[in-house]
């Protein structure tokens, strides 16, 4: 999903769809432990904290999600991992693991993982008797099937680059066997936001070839009965679903809203029941009195991004100008009302190895930008970021800011993905705006991808940094994760190689006859959900 933070910031000023919704913070399953379903509420499917209201079998539920981001889904197929919600593929292919309201990863789908002691081989347990919606077994050799597609480099899934260690997949007897060149302490994290937690039939993939992403096969809660791209999913409760009782939907859509307005407009005459990744406060204010108003789990950071490859960034002087010149506190009381944390590094307040105070860190202090400024001789750079009212708004403000320390922006390009790419790829270009973070630091938006060497938008190569990443992503030890994180914070910080500002809080809204729907950190256990 390493292109995700680029469909994110598509989301209306005050409505960003979705923030980093394909990331939030959990536990790690540790080595040498074997985490089972045994006993599990629903069934098995890993969900905990059910409404207290008793779930009705039967009806209908519509889901509006606001435009722009992973409101769309041009392709369903798992491998088109960073272009649609995961909650519509885990409406149709389940999870083969599920996180919990507390942030533990549990099985679902999958009945049990072991992770060896060195952390080089992850054992899965598969189930017996499940089934794809077309009646084929959804077994070991399923997945291997799965897992050796999704890793082929071939077909461009996204998911490559976060599951490069992996040496091996094979089918033993009921078991997928996950062999690993180094520790991969994150390995279910990783697996919850990507095509390998969703299991295709393989007998649908050859039968429909191309088309299988229109009207994808799986075994989850729910098949598809329609599919508009990115207008208009409706799906049918799954009768072969493995967890007897359940969906009790009879009918579950998904539909794309363009606003946050909209959507709460749509909420309000009941022609929709839930809408995801409400971010405009006035709306959220109003919602309390009458519906359910979910938070969800804070991962992602508003920041700034350096090119230190090119002038007049790769002088450490001017970074630092940057930094100091920017004031977030004013910058989210202005465009947000102040309602969200400061950050100091690019995690969320509800992602693993957060840290509060980070040393080294360069808070705003417009005198020493001034100061550095006039040592410099002058600075003048250009900025780029989505083609968003947010991303719009937040480069504007910049500019303005700056000003007041003799900084000169030169141009403000909201450019579209492709372009965004292109840029990145060539580094032609000085400052990003834009958003980081993950349930972990080493996986999705994370570190690597925004400065490490080799980072798809990284304008850092930084062979020191890039080892600190590297360790801090394969240690076993937790504590000494913590540890290995804090010091590339520090690291971060020390070269100025980028500005981390305020996080970006979203909210889930649902009207009082929804039950649950509200007992999941991000993505919904759809088969669980009911309405009176």
């Amino acid at each position: 999903m390493n292109r995700l933070r680029r469909a994110l910031i598509g989301a209306p000023v005050l409505g960003l769809a979705l923030g980093l919704a394909a990331c939030s913070g959990g536990s790690t399953i540790p080595s040498a432990v074997s985490s089972s379903a045994s006993g599990v509420s629903g069934g098995g499917s890993g969900s905990t904290g059910t409404s207290s209201a008793a779930p009705a079998q039967g009806g209908s539920l519509t889901v509006l999600v606001v435009a722009g981001g992973l409101a769309t889904w041009p392709n369903l197929d798992p491998l088109a991992s960073g272009t649609a919600n995961a909650d519509y593929r885990n409406a149709i292919f389940g999870e083969l693991f599920h996180q919990n309201v507390d942030g533990t990863v549990v099985p679902a789908l999958a009945k049990s993982i072991d992770v060896s002691s060195d952390g080089l081989t992850i054992k899965i347990g598969m189930r017996d008797g499940v089934k794809f919606s077309d009646g084929t077994p959804l077994d070991a050799a399923a997945v291997v099937t799965n897992y050796k597609r999704d890793l082929d480099p071939a077909n461009a899934c996204q998911c490559v680059g976060t599951f490069r260690t992996i040496k091996n997949v094979a089918a033993s007897g009921s078991n997928v066997v996950v062999t690993l060149t180094a520790p991969m302490p994150a390995f279910s994290e990783a697996v919850i936001d990507s095509a390998l937690n969703w299991i295709a039939s393989p007998a649908a993939l050859t039968k429909e070839g191309k088309g299988f992403g229109t009207s994808p096969v799986g075994a989850g809660p729910f098949t598809v009965s329609s599919n508009d791209p990115s207008q208009k999913l409706v799906l049918a409760a799954n009768p072969t679903y493995y967890i007897k009782g359940q969906p009790y939907l009879s009918q579950l859509t998904f539909q794309s809203v363009g606003n946050d307005q909209s959507a709460y407009s749509a909420l309000q005459s009941g022609s929709a029941q839930l809408v995801e990744g409400i971010t405009t406060q006035q709306l959220l204010t109003q919602a309390k009195s009458q519906y359910t108003v979910v938070p969800l789990p804070v991962t992602s950071v508003w920041q700034l991004t350096f090119n230190t490859l090119a002038a007049p960034l790769n002088n450490p002087l001017a970074r630092q100008a940057l930094a100091y010149a920017t004031d977030a506190q004013a910058l989210d009381q202005g465009l947000f009302g102040g309602q969200d944390k400061l950050s100091q590094e690019p995690v969320g307040s509800d992602a693993a190895f957060h840290v509060a105070d980070v040393p080294g860190y360069k808070g705003y202090d417009l005198d020493k930008a001034k100061a550095l400024v006039k040592q410099l001789g002058g600075l003048t750079v250009s900025m780029q970021g989505s083609p968003s009212s947010a991303g719009g708004a937040m480069m504007q403000a910049l500019q303005s800011m700056w000003a007041k320390a003799g900084i000169k922006v030169s141009k403000i390009s909201q450019l579209a993905l492709p372009q965004l790419t292109a840029n990145f790829t060539s580094h032609n270009w000085q400052v990003d705006v834009g958003f980081s973070g993950a349930a972990d630091p080493s996986l999705g938006l994370g570190l690597s991808f925004f400065f490490s060497s080799k980072g798809p938008d990284s304008g850092v190569a930084d062979s020191s940094l890039d080892t600190l990443i590297n360790k801090a992503a394969h240690e076993m030890d937790q504590t000494q994760r913590a540890a290995d994180y804090k010091a590339v914070y520090e690291k971060l910080w020390a070269n100025t190689y980028g500005d981390f500002l305020f996080e970006n809080p979203s909210f889930n809204v649902q009207a009082s006859s929804v039950t649950g729907a509200s007992n999941a950190p991000r993505w919904i256990d759809w088969g669980q959900v009911s309405v009176k």
